[in-house]
C-alpha cells in the first residue's frame, strides 16, 4: 500500500461482512449463530468530578483580608467520550490505543455494561445491550488481583462453581476448568499458588476466570501491562487463538512492541475521548502520512502514532492531536460509522445467536448459581483462603507463647484475699488482648478484598450477602482456634479457678468476646476501607473501649460515661469476674478488699457479689454473654450495610 492510500475505511469493512465471513479465519471457528458483532454508536459519556474537586469557596475580601465563604459550589461537567462509533466482528482482534486519560478503559467499562452511557447505544448483532446480556460478555481487568493463597486451579474451579449453570453437574464443571487450564497453558501451574506464579500466569489466570463461561465477547484492559516482551507477545497469540473460535476480541494497549501491533486486525486510535483513527493498523501510516505526519523509516509504527498524541512529546504540542481529531471528523469517518453500524443493526438473521445466548443465560435471573450454592462455594473457598493465613506456624508459637508467659507471670495464684487484684489482671489481660486482636485483624479484612468484591459481582458471581454470611460462617471457627489454644495453656498454669464448671464458662466467654472484637473490625474496615484509616479509627475505637472497660477507671464524667457500654471489655470482663469469683474469697486480712472483709471478718468467706462489685463489676454472667452477642450481630449486620452503601452497586443481595 501506498503512503497516500486511505485507510480501510467502515464501509470497506461492512461490504466484506456477511453469514460467512468467519470462515476466512479458519476451520475452527464457531457457527455464525454464536458469534456476536458488538457495535457502539455515538456514545458520549459524562460525568461529575468528585465534590472536593467540583467544588471551591467563592468569596470577596473583607476586612482583614479573610475570604467572605459562600454556598454553591461550581460544578464543572468532565465529558470522557465525544461520539465514539464502532465496531467488532466475531474472529477478529481489535485493539484500542492512546495515550492515558484518552477514554479506553472508560469504553470498554461501557461496552461491558459495567458503566452507563450518557447517549448513544451499544448493541449486539443489532440487540440492545442489556442486564441480561452481562454474562456473555467477559471483561479482564487491567489488575490481575485474586486470593492470592488460592492455587490456579481452586481459583478457576470456585469460579466454575458459580458462573456455570446450576444444571451442569460437578463433572462437567471440572472438565470445563480442564479446558481453559490445557487452552491458556497453564498446566505447569495449576497447583501453585498464585502468589507465587509469574505475572504472564496471573495474567493467563484472569483470562481463564472470564473464559469458563464460554463468552462470546472478550473484552480485555491492559493485559499486557506489566509484562516482558516475550510474555506479550504469547499472550497475544493467546488472543488470536481466541479470535480464531470465533469470538469477539477487543483490547486497550498503552505502547505495543512493532510485532503485537501488526498483529492486531482492527485499531481504533483514542485522543481526549474522541476517535482519531479506525481501521487496519497496516494502514495506518498511510492515513497518518495523508495528514502530513510521515512515519520516519524503521520507526516503529506504534511509536509514531502514540507520539503524534501525547502532548509532551514536542511534536507540536497539543496542535497535533486537535488536528489529528478535527481531520477524522471532517472526513465524515464518524457518520459513516453511524450509519454503518445502524445499517448492521437492522439486519435480520444474525439475531439469534444474541437471544439463543442469552436464553442459555437464564435471563430471568442475575445469578448462574442459586443462593445456597453460591453460599456453600464461598464458605469452602474462605476456609481454604482463611486456613492458610491463620493457621500458620507462627500464629501457633504466638498463641502458646502468649499462654506460656501469661502462665507464669501469674503463675499458680492462691485463692484468698491477697491474690484477687493479680486475678483480676490476669482476667482483664485475657480478655483484652484477644479482642484487640481479632478486631484489628477482622479490620484489614474488607479494605484488600475489595477490589476482588467489586470485580466477581461486577461480572455477576454472587450476591453480597451470601459473600458476608460465607465470610462469618468460615472464619470465625478459624479465628477462635488461636485464643482457645492460648487460654488451655494460661488458665491452668494461673490456677485462677480450677474446676471444669468455672473453665468452660471463662472460654465461652472469652470466645464471644473475640467474635465481638471481630465484629467491631468489621464494621470499621467495611466503613472506612482504607487500610491507614483504619488502624488510625481502630486504635482510637479500641483504646476508648478498653480504657472505660471497668479496670483503668470506674468512675467517669457523665458525659464519657456512656462509651462503657459499647464497650466489649466491660461484658466480658465483668462476666469473667462473675465467674472466677463465684465462690467467693476467704478474708486474709491483706486489706485488699478493704471494706468487703471488714465486713465478714478475717478467716471468713466474702460473697461472690461484694467482691465483684468492689471490683468494678456488675450484671450476671447471661447478661454480660447475651450483651456480647447482641453486638456481635448487631456490628455484622451494620458491617453488611455499610458494605452495600460503600460498593453503591445497587445489586440485589
Amino acid at each position: 500500500m501506498s503512503p497516500n492510500d486511505s485507510p480501510t475505511t467502515l464501509t470497506d469493512v461492512e461490504l466484506t461482512t456477511n453469514s460467512s465471513d468467519l470462515s476466512r479465519k479458519g476451520e475452527n471457528s464457531i457457527p455464525p449463530k454464536t458469534s456476536i458483532t458488538l457495535c457502539w454508536s455515538g456514545l458520549i459519556k459524562k460525568v461529575l468530578p468528585p465534590p472536593v474537586e467540583a467544588s471551591f469557596l467563592k468569596g470577596n475580601i473583607g476586612s482583614g483580608g479573610v475570604y467572605a465563604q459562600q454556598s454553591q459550589p461550581l460544578v464543572a461537567v468532565k465529558q470522557i467520550l465525544s461520539n465514539v462509533s464502532g465496531f467488532a466482528y466475531p474472529g477478529e482482534v481489535l485493539a484500542l490505543m492512546g495515550p492515558s486519560g484518552s477514554g479506553k478503559t472508560t469504553l470498554l467499562d461501557c461496552l461491558s455494561n459495567r458503566s452507563s452511557i450518557s447517549e448513544g447505544s451499544i448493541t449486539l448483532n443489532g440487540i440492545p445491550l442489556q442486564k441480561q446480556h452481562k454474562r456473555m460478555v467477559a471483561y479482564v481487568t487491567q489488575s490481575d488481583i485474586f486470593f492470592e493463597h488460592l492455587t490456579v486451579r481452586d481459583q478457576l474451579l470456585y469460579t466454575a462453581l458459580l458462573r456455570l449453570p446450576e444444571k451442569m453437574e460437578f463433572k462437567e464443571k471440572v472438565a470445563e476448568v480442564d479446558r481453559v487450564i490445557d487452552q491458556l497453558k497453564l498446566n505447569k501451574c495449576q497447583n501453585t499458588p498464585i502468589m507465587l506464579i509469574s505475572g504472564g500466569e496471573k495474567k493467563r489466570t484472569n483470562i481463564g476466570t472470564e473464559l469458563l463461561t464460554d463468552p462470546q465477547i472478550i473484552l480485555l484492559d491492559e493485559p499486557t501491562s506489566g509484562l516482558d516482551s516475550t510474555s506479550a507477545v504469547a499472550l497475544m497469540r493467546t488472543l488470536r487463538a481466541l479470535a480464531e473460535q470465533g469470538k469477539t476480541i477487543l483490547t486497550s494497549i498503552h505502547q505495543p512492541s512493532s510485532s503485537v501491533f501488526q498483529g492486531f486486525d482492527k485499531l481504533c486510535l483514542l485522543a481526549d475521548g474522541n476517535i482519531v483513527y479506525f481501521g487496519s493498523p497496516s494502514d495506518s501510516l498511510g492515513y497518518f502520512n495523508t495528514q502530513g505526519y510521515p512515519c520516519p523509516a524503521g520507526y516503529n509504527a506504534a511509536d509514531h502514532v502514540m507520539d503524534l498524541l501525547v502532548v509532551d512529546s514536542g511534536v507540536e504540542e497539543g496542535d497535533t492531536k486537535q488536528k489529528l481529531i478535527a481531520a477524522w471528523d471532517d472526513e465524515k469517518s464518524n457518520t459513516e460509522a453511524v450509519a454503518i453500524v445502524e445499517k448492521m443493526n437492522n439486519r435480520s438473521g444474525s439475531v439469534s445467536g444474541v437471544q439463543e445466548a442469552a436464553g442459555a443465560s437464564a435471563p430471568n435471573s442475575k445469578w448462574a448459581s442459586s443462593y445456597l450454592t453460591q453460599l456453600k462455594v464461598l464458605t469452602h473457598r474462605a476456609m481454604r483462603n482463611s486456613r492458610s493465613a491463620i493457621f500458620t506456624w507462627l500464629n501457633f508459637v504466638k498463641s502458646a507463647g502468649l499462654g506460656l508467659i501469661s502462665g507464669l507471670i501469674w503463675f499458680q495464684l492462691g485463692e484468698g484475699e491477697s491474690f484477687v487484684e493479680d486475678r483480676a489482671g490476669f482476667i482483664f489481660f485475657a480478655m483484652t488482648f484477644w479482642v484487640f486482636d481479632s478486631m484489628f485483624t477482622a479490620m484489614m479484612t474488607f479494605p484488600p478484598e475489595r477490589a476482588i468484591i467489586f470485580k466477581e459481582r461486577s461480572s455477576g458471581s454472587y450476591r453480597l450477602s451470601a459473600y458476608f454470611l460465607s465470610k462469618t460462617v468460615a472464619e470465625a471457627p478459624l479465628r477462635l482456634t488461636l485464643p482457645f489454644t492460648y487460654l488451655v495453656i494460661s488458665y491452668w498454669l494461673a490456677n485462677l479457678n480450677p474446676s471444669a464448671e468455672a473453665f468452660f464458662p471463662f472460654l465461652i466467654v472469652q470466645l464471644m468476646s473475640v467474635l465481638a472484637g471481630e465484629s467491631i473490625g468489621l464494621l470499621i474496615g467495611a466503613t472506612v476501607m482504607d487500610m491507614q484509616k483504619a488502624m488510625v479509627v481502630g486504635t482510637l475505637v479500641s483504646l476508648a473501649m478498653m480504657l472505660s472497660g471497668g479496670f483503668f477507671a470506674e468512675k467517669m464524667e457523665d458525659f464519657v460515661s456512656w462509651v462503657q457500654y459499647l464497650s466489649p471489655f466491660k461484658y466480658s470482663y465483668h462476666a469473667c469476674l462473675e465467674i472466677s469469683f463465684f465462690d467467693g474469697v476467704k478474708c486474709d486480712g491483706s486489706g485488699s478488699l478493704g471494706s468487703v472483709c471488714e465486713s465478714v471478718g478475717v478467716g471468713n468467706i466474702a460473697p461472690s457479689a461484694n467482691v465483684v462489685k468492689f471490683l468494678g463489676g456488675n450484671g450476671t454472667i447471661a447478661f454480660n454473654i447475651s450483651m456480647l452477642m447482641f453486638m456481635s450481630v448487631l456490628c455484622r449486620l451494620l458491617a453488611y450495610f455499610q458494605l452495600r452503601r460503600v460498593k453503591g452497586e445497587g445489586r440485589h443481595a
